[in-house]
């Protein structure tokens, strides 16, 4: 988006245009204009899914959370490099289609944070258009998660975990019953 072009500043100033909306290789971002009318000259914007390369120069410890997910960069830059969100949040959309044995009430998105640190990111998925979509105040790294256990750093844990730990509890419950009821038949 050139914001020096006539048409383009004309719109960033109509009053009634509250978003931009920007399209690329089956992702789109619709940005709030203030956004944009606080960019510098050619605004630059995209979602570039990272190749198998690119995913190989990420540190260790996130190059095993994403192997084999769907990985995406996304960015937003001006004359003068990096854009600022002015706490304002972008919608965004991205390309996903569910592997085999995937759901879509499984799949997830998250975000590798500066410190590389992982963090989940409420999103929703349509089938129908075989897409992500989320609102965001900041860009980085992105990565989709369909698998059922899904892949948090929160300390989430997979559902495997909470099995077990409901399975350990009932156990007990059932030997503490039976140890009552021994008593009381004793007596």
């Amino acid at each position: 988006i050139d914001t020096t072009a006539g048409a383009v500043a004309d719109a960033l100033n109509d009053a009634a245009k509250t978003e931009v909306k920007v399209e690329g290789d089956g992702w789109n971002m619709v940005l709030p204009k203030e956004i944009v009318k606080g960019a510098t000259g050619v605004v630059s914007m995209g979602a570039k899914a990272l190749s198998a390369a690119d995913i190989d120069a990420l540190p260790q410890a996130v190059k095993d959370k994403v192997a084999g997910k769907a990985v995406f960069s996304l960015s937003l830059t001006d004359s003068n490099g990096k854009v600022t969100f002015a706490g304002k949040n972008v919608t965004v959309t991205l390309p996903y289609v569910l592997k085999s044995g995937e759901s879509a009430s499984d799949v997830k998105l998250f975000y590798i944070d500066d410190s590389n640190v992982i963090h989940e990111v409420v999103a929703t998925y349509d089938e129908a258009s075989k897409t992500v979509t989320f609102s965001t105040d900041h860009f980085s790294y992105w990565y989709i998660d369909a698998t059922s256990s899904g892949s948090s750093s929160s300390g989430g844990g997979s559902s495997i975990g909470l099995i077990i730990g409901i399975v350990v509890a009932v156990i007990a419950v059932a030997a503490i019953v039976g140890v009552v009821v021994v008593k009381k038949k004793k007596a």
